[in-house]
């Protein structure tokens, strides 16, 4: 993915909806899904920025095991409206960079990642060294998981498919997962890689017969996160990587901008992790060595400030005028804080 802002789709796409045609939204209030209790205090309440339909949505905090969540949340025949065809997941991205970076991440993953082929010669560590040197955040490098024997990586909500083609040209032998069908046909006939339509579990996907999961911005968007993962764990053979992003509701740009924080995004997002609940999350006794990182989202910060201007909040029209510099100064702030915007879950099936 070349872009953290962007998020994985999940809700199936609908149509472009005219004020005069708006839907009823049908709404259904819903146990935690971390604890399946009941007792929730409100955060905040907020419209969807994107549609502007359904009115206000609550995001809540459940008060027995912490988890955030949307409630009530639209029901699954309602949720398509939440996606329009044009949702920015759903279009192509463009990969970063162009043949130089990816010779630098390449080389560096088959020195510090095990990627194949090995051994690595001079060469490549010369190259490796130096793409440390260019990729030095872990903003640049949060695609960079290790390599597994095997190499059979499955993508869960796959989107626009450019993940997949960078981890095939590295070595992996990729498939994906994608809710949308007719996102789906687009990735599978631009790419040729194998994009299966629907969700887990799913009947084409036999048990341990991959070597890593990941959801780049998925688990947020799902009813039932715990069966998700735990069907994941299913698929993954001893030792096999799961790899998970979610936006990081304790971070300080959400204590910042509320409302305005790019990583809400209700009612789209069902779940707001923090670092405890998503580690929580995980099936209990399937994963071992859980690695969960944070990560600096420079235009996700800038974006959160667009929204707060554009909404009338003209005290941050300074932040905007301080350009690039100022926004990565932020990012790297809220990593060293422990308050950055995204989380990066890495576990080992046991």
């Amino acid at each position: 993915m070349a872009d953290l802002g962007s998020t994985s789709s999940w809700g199936a796409p609908g149509s472009a909806i005219h004020a005069q045609d708006e839907p009823e939204i049908l709404r259904e209030t819903v146990p935690c899904p971390g604890c399946s209790g009941s007792d929730f205090e409100l955060i905040l309440s907020t419209a969807d920025h994107l549609t502007r339909l359904g009115g206000e949505f609550n995001l809540v905090r459940c008060t027995a095991c912490d988890l955030v969540i949307t409630n009530p949340r639209p029901v699954m025949e309602s949720l398509g409206y939440f996606y329009p065809s044009d949702y920015s997941p759903y279009e192509p991205e463009e990969a970063a960079g162009g043949w130089w970076r990816r010779l630098l991440e390449r080389s560096a993953l088959r020195c510090h990642y095990g990627y194949p082929k090995q051994p690595a010669g001079l060469w490549t560590r010369l190259l490796a060294r130096l793409a440390m040197q260019k990729f030095p955040t872990r903003r640049k490098r949060h695609e960079w998981i290790p390599f597994r024997d095997g190499g059979k990586l499955l993508d869960v909500g796959c989107g626009g498919g450019v993940f997949l083609e960078r981890m095939r040209e590295f070595g992996w032998n990729v498939s994906g997962l994608e809710l949308a069908a007719d996102v789906a046909r687009r990735v599978e006939l631009r790419t040729r890689i194998a994009i299966h339509v629907g969700t887990l579990p799913h009947a084409d996907l036999a048990p341990q017969t991959f070597d890593a999961v990941t959801m780049w911005h998925v688990l947020e968007h799902v009813p039932n996160p715990r069966e998700l993962l735990k069907s994941a764990a299913d698929l993954l053979r001893p030792n096999g990587l799961l790899v998970i992003e979610v936006p990081n509701i304790e971070s300080g740009t959400f204590a910042e901008f509320g409302p305005h924080w790019y990583g809400l995004e209700l009612p789209r997002h069902f779940q707001h992790f923090s670092p405890k609940t998503l580690a929580a999350t995980l099936p209990a006794g399937a994963f071992h060595n859980v690695d969960v990182q944070q990560i600096g989202g420079r235009s996700w910060i800038k974006r959160s400030a667009e929204r707060a201007v554009a909404a009338g909040s003209t005290e941050y029209a300074r932040w905007l005028s301080a350009g690039k510099p100022f926004f990565t100064e932020q990012a790297v702030r809220t990593e060293a804080n422990n308050q950055a915007d995204i989380i990066r879950l890495v576990a080992e099936r046991t």
